[in-house]
């Protein structure tokens, strides 16, 4: 599966060069901008028309609904796939500062920015689980936040079934407690009526619902958004009862993910 750069080219212009190329390719169900491929190949990761991507990680962007012109964090940016899509959804105009604690992987975001077009993407080693020095935080905050926080990547089993021999149980408890550490520490940094799309690719309550309840318990001004209201209307079905999104990699094969769109009052 693929995400169209829509800042060089469309889907419908990609579809035909790739089909020319001896490629078949269809539309996605639920990314406006996800090809997958079905045949033919291989795919060129240097190519700077696509960005190989999965479908569920393509509705996280558009779930944080970044805007042109806006001020944008993408917290645990490494390797770029995100932080890309942001810029794409911005029409490359605004500003975008990607975080990640390591500097080599920081090296991605940059090389995939550059790649692609993404002009408006600025990297920053540091930890966000703790505070951002004050000249790196816009006046007042950014209008967007995405915490693509590290998780247990039980989602992404079907890609990484390594991830079975090295999970252990206590690691639930581990990512869970690092994940309020983030959410406490970046929320501070959204402006008054901006919005937190917190994410991963896991399925553990631990790391989910309870994530996202535990938080908001403490932060009574922030509250939830439905993502139905602000995913295409194709991604209904997968959207929770309470907003959440989740998708399952036996529904639509995709990867398994859960997204929560947070608003501050």
């Amino acid at each position: 599966t693929i995400r169209v750069n829509t800042l060089v080219t469309t889907p419908e212009a990609l579809i035909g060069a790739l089909a020319a190329e001896g490629l078949a390719v269809e539309r996605t169900l639920y990314s406006p901008v996800g090809l997958r491929v079905a045949a033919g190949g291989p795919l060129d990761p240097g190519d700077r028309r696509y960005y190989i991507q999965d479908e569920a990680s393509q509705l996280v962007a558009l779930l944080l609904g970044p805007a042109p012109g806006e001020t944008v964090l993408d917290a645990c940016a490494a390797p770029g796939g995100k932080a890309t899509h942001i810029a794409q959804l911005m029409e490359d105009r605004g500003s975008l500062l990607a975080v990640d604690r390591s500097p080599a992987r920081l090296k991605a975001v940059v090389r995939a920015a550059g790649r692609l077009g993404a002009t408006i993407v600025r990297t920053l080693a540091a930890d966000a689980a703790r505070p951002l020095a004050p000249g790196d935080i816009p006046p007042g905050g950014f209008d967007a936040v995405l915490v693509d926080a590290p998780c247990t990547g039980l989602g992404v089993l079907r890609r990484t079934p390594d991830i079975k021999l090295r999970r252990r149980e206590g690691d639930i408890k581990r990512s869970s407690e690092l994940q309020g550490e983030l959410l406490e520490n970046l929320s501070a940094t959204v402006r008054r009526g901006g919005r937190l799309v917190y994410s991963v690719c896991t399925f553990e309550p631990e790391e989910t619902d309870e994530v996202v309840d535990a938080f908001l318990s403490t932060h009574r001004d922030f509250s939830l958004e439905d993502a139905r209201g602000r995913l295409p209307p194709a991604c209904g079905p997968l959207v929770d009862e309470r907003g959440f999104m989740r998708t399952m990699p036996h529904r639509g094969g995709m990867d398994g993910f859960f997204a929560a769109r947070l608003r501050r009052a």
